[in-house]
C-alpha cells in the first residue's frame, strides 16, 4: 500500500497536491455560511432558504462549469472557481447587515462548489497513472479531508476567540496563496 502511495507522488502530482491543500487550509465548510447569514439578521426559517439558495447555485453551475471546463481546461476554469470563493469570502468579510446580503454570499458561495469541488476531483486521473488511480484518490483525499479539518477548525476559533472578519480574512489568504499556485501550475505544466 505505502509502495503505491510512494509510486503515485510524482513531482506534478505534489505540486497540485500542494496547491489544493493551501487552498483547502482555508475553504470553510457551507455552514459558516449559514451563521454568516444568522449574523446579518436572517431568522432560524429565513437560514433555511439561504441554505437552499445555495443549494440551487450550486445545481445552477454545476452543468455549464463541466462544458466550460472540457472546452478551455480544468486547471483554468478552477483558477475560477477559487476566484468565485475568494469573492464569497471578500463579500462575508465586508458585509455588516442585511439579509439579502446573506442570501447573495450563499449564491456565489453555491457558485464556488459547483465549478471547484467536481474539478479538483476530475484532474486527478490526468496527474496519475491509470494503474495508481485508486492510490491517487487516496491520496488526494488524505490532504484534502486534513486540510479541511484545519480549516474548520481555524475558521471557527478564529471567529470564536476573534471575529468572523479575522477568519474570512484568513480564508482570503489561503484562497490568494490558492490561486497563486494554481497559476503556477498551469504555467508548468509540460508541452505535449
Amino acid at each position: 500500500m505505502f509502495k503505491n502511495a510512494t509510486a503515485v507522488l510524482t513531482k506534478r502530482f505534489k505540486f497540485f497536491l500542494l496547491v489544493m491543500g493551501v487552498f483547502a487550509l482555508g475553504a470553510y465548510n457551507f455552514s459558516f455560511i449559514l451563521v454568516k447569514a444568522s449574523a446579518l439578521g436572517a431568522s432560524t426559517e429565513t437560514v433555511t432558504l439561504v441554505y437552499a439558495t445555495l443549494n440551487v447555485a450550486t445545481v445552477m453551475v454545476g452543468l455549464p462549469s463541466g462544458i466550460l471546463s472540457d472546452r478551455f481546461g480544468r486547471e483554468k476554469l478552477l483558477v475560477v472557481g477559487f476566484g468565485i470563493f475568494f469573492v464569497a469570502s471578500l463579500a462575508g468579510l465586508l458585509s455588516t447587515e442585511g439579509v439579502l446580503l446573506g442570501f447573495v454570499i450563499a449564491f456565489i458561495y453555491g457558485a464556488y462548489i459547483g465549478i471547484s469541488e467536481a474539478l479538483q476531483r476530475a484532474l486527478v486521473p490526468s496527474l496519475v497513472s491509470a494503474e495508481l488511480k485508486g492510490t491517487g484518490y487516496s491520496v488526494y483525499y488524505l490532504v484534502i479531508g486534513t486540510c479541511s479539518l484545519i480549516a474548520n477548525l481555524m475558521f471557527g476559533i478564529l471567529s470564536d476567540q476573534i471575529s468572523m472578519g479575522a477568519a474570512f480574512t484568513y480564508s482570503l489568504l489561503t484562497c490568494s496563496l490558492g490561486i497563486i499556485g494554481m497559476l503556477a501550475f498551469i504555467i508548468s505544466k509540460p508541452k505535449t
